[in-house]
């Protein structure tokens, strides 16, 4: 019984898994237009509410918060996706020695993020950045590692149990 639950469990990781990088694609395929403006409601949300004095700030100072804002806001989201792919990948694979399942889902979550960023290419006004295929590899890094620290935390406990 415990067998079917675990081949269960992968099985909707996966399908979890491709939903999610359906969710990236769709994510990259919009034009820069429109990922300026997803990103910008999150931004001036921010920027209004939650930075103390910034309407009282001359258009100089709001212009530099808010590109900061913005940059930390945009690689904060690629972070996110990403580390909730890389969970999603650890816990699709079968892969038993936990470091491989580790370097394998990680390895699967960085090429997706290549394949993403050279994806981008191709969208009217966006570009490929090396640099967010790094930011997108520690999300993965994250993610995978959370998952990873989760079943260790089983383990032991089983252990323990036993």
């Amino acid at each position: 019984m415990e067998e079917k639950n675990t081949t269960l469990k992968k099985w909707i990781y996966r399908i979890l898994a491709v939903l999610w990088m359906v969710v990236i694609f769709a994510h990259s395929a919009m034009d820069a237009t429109d990922s300026s403006q997803e990103s910008g409601v999150v931004v001036t949300f921010i920027t209004q509410h939650l930075i103390p004095g910034y309407e009282e700030m001359d258009a100089g100072q709001q212009a530099k918060i808010t590109d900061t804002v913005t940059i930390i806001v945009r690689k904060g989201a690629h972070m996110a996706e990403y580390a909730i792919l890389g969970f999603l990948l650890a816990g699709a694979l079968e892969i038993r020695h936990l470091f491989i399942l580790w370097l394998v889902a990680w390895m699967i979550a960085i090429a997706y993020a290549g394949t993403d960023e050279f994806h981008q290419t191709f969208v009217p006004g966006r570009s490929g950045e090396l640099r967010d295929v790094c930011v997108d590899g520690a999300g993965a890094l994250i993610g995978v590692s959370v998952k990873i620290w989760i079943e260790k935390m089983k383990l032991k406990k089983a252990d323990a149990m036993s």
